[in-house]
């Protein structure tokens, strides 16, 4: 009778490598909440959803009235008055999941749109919308980064 021995330590401690990540994935959480962050400043710059979709531009009530305030030049630049929403995103990574959002008051009104203290406000979406899910390139983008968390988890 033949007799083989295999030596399964290495994938044993692969494993064991695996399991511990997947109990805690914090890190790649903390990537995938910084990559957040920087497609939602790309929003900002670009002055478009995250698919893509231009903004409305404002109208030429909010741009007078924005030539009143405190950042002249600035008065045309789509939800940047300020600058406090676009620099107000932040993310929290936890073992099992990652929160990306703004505690501004006013985001919802730009998000969705609706009525606020200059009439009606067009939505200009800077985060995704659930009917539309996650844009394809923020999923394959965030695929990626788990795909690499895992691979660097069983070496």
């Amino acid at each position: 009778m033949i007799e083989i021995e295999v030596d399964t330590r290495a994938v044993t401690n692969a494993l064991n490598n695996l399991s511990k990540s997947i109990d805690d994935m914090t890190p790649v959480f903390k990537t995938i909440g910084e990559h957040i962050e920087s497609e939602i400043a790309n929003n900002f710059r670009d002055e478009t959803d995250p698919y893509g979709r231009d903004w409305k531009p404002l109208s030429p009530f909010t741009i007078e009235k924005r030539r009143k305030g405190p950042r002249p030049g600035k008065e045309d630049q789509i939800l940047n008055d300020t600058g406090d929403l676009k620099n107000s995103f932040s993310f929290n990574a936890e073992t099992d999941q990652v929160e990306v959002g703004t505690t501004t008051n006013y985001a919802p009104l730009h998000q969705y749109g609706g009525h606020g203290d200059y009439g009606f406000v067009p939505p200009r979406p800077f985060l995704p919308v659930e009917e539309k899910g996650l844009p394809q390139e923020w999923q394959q983008d965030i695929l990626g980064y788990i795909n690499k968390y895992i691979e660097r988890s069983v070496k």
